[in-house]
């Protein structure tokens, strides 16, 4: 993707919508943006959609009345305004006006009824279980951080730079899932709203909508939404969202596989083309790691939020 000083761009933002924006400067380190309302960013270029004219094959027409999902999870009525790349806007009848991706808006009344697909099996959540550390986890991440601090003359002892473990065990009260403890390793020492590559750890408030999300549309995704059945089903329950590609695509933990899968797999879902990504978390973030340190990776695609810019010690992860 080429783009000009002064080129008008939309850019995501984590409340998960995206915003008109102006290029300021391109640069090693990634764009330099400010946002309509004054705030400047430098993003990659996974968060921003520079094309004026659509770019995805759809049934909906500007100007059509739609249903989009709003931060709540539930669906509210409006109008398709325009569409430019893979992005909708959408003019909700009470006024706000948001660009959103294809996998939050729908025609008004829901997706027309088309041949019935079996509903996904119940799935129950697992016990839960004390929190303990999994080393494994936390020894992937240890790779990641000390390569982020090469350039530091001692890389910092990784701490948990993540949520307390109250407020992770309010998330699962909120989503009533229990988290396994890998998962509950990684939200405690990785901080939410870093990002690896292009994939983009959730903030807590992301994680229950996107899980209730998940919850609510399986019967859906079931039927639009093909996957490697032998692998994970074409839609469950049993999916938990910890990290998205600034678009559409979720990674989750899946604790509800197909025959072919293992409880524990990490799956990709997107639309078109959901399938499993590692066999766990630890081979995933292992892979991530081998990235890294194979130099796949950049500095750039290695981002962590501001505060934890301002915590390390020794200046060895680039400023943001």
């Amino acid at each position: 993707m080429e783009l000009a000083v002064g080129q008008k761009i939309l850019a995501w933002w984590t409340d998960g919508y995206w915003y008109e924006a102006t290029v300021e400067a391109v640069t090693d380190d990634g764009v330099a943006i400010v946002y309509d309302d004054g705030t400047q960013s430098t993003v990659q270029l996974d968060w921003i959609v520079a094309e004026q004219e659509p770019t995805i094959e759809t049934r909906l027409e500007v100007g059509a009345r739609i249903e989009a999902m709003w931060t709540d999870l539930k669906w509210y009525a409006g109008e398709l305004k325009a569409i430019r790349g893979r992005l909708f806007q959408v003019a909700w009848d009470d006024g706000t006006l948001r660009w959103v991706d294809e996998a939050y808006i729908r025609p008004e009344g829901g997706e027309p009824e088309e041949e019935e697909a079996p509903a996904p099996e119940p799935f129950v959540p697992p016990e839960a279980v004390p929190f303990e550390v999994e080393p494994a986890i936390v020894a992937q991440l240890e790779r990641v951080w000390r390569w982020a601090h090469r350039h530091a003359e001692a890389a910092p002892e990784l701490t948990p730079q993540g949520l307390e473990l109250d407020r992770i065990l309010a998330i699962e009260r909120e989503v009533s899932f229990p988290y396994p403890n890998d998962l509950r390793t990684l939200l405690h020492f990785w901080p939410a709203g870093s990002s690896v590559a292009q994939y983009y750890f959730l903030s807590p408030e992301r994680m229950v909508m996107e899980h209730g999300f998940f919850a609510s549309e399986a019967e859906t995704w079931a039927k639009e939404v093909p996957g490697d059945s032998e692998a994970m089903k074409v839609a469950s329950h049993g999916w938990i969202p910890f990290a998205n590609d600034f678009g559409s695509g979720r990674l989750a933990l899946d604790l509800d596989p197909g025959p072919a899968g293992q409880v524990g797999q990490v799956v990709q879902v997107y639309p078109g083309d959901n399938r499993p990504m590692a066999a766990s978390l630890e081979a995933l973030l292992s892979e991530f790691a081998d990235m890294v340190e194979r130099g796949e990776i950049e500095d750039k695609d290695l981002q962590f939020p501001e505060e934890i810019y301002k915590v390390v010690a020794g200046g060895g992860i680039p400023e943001p």
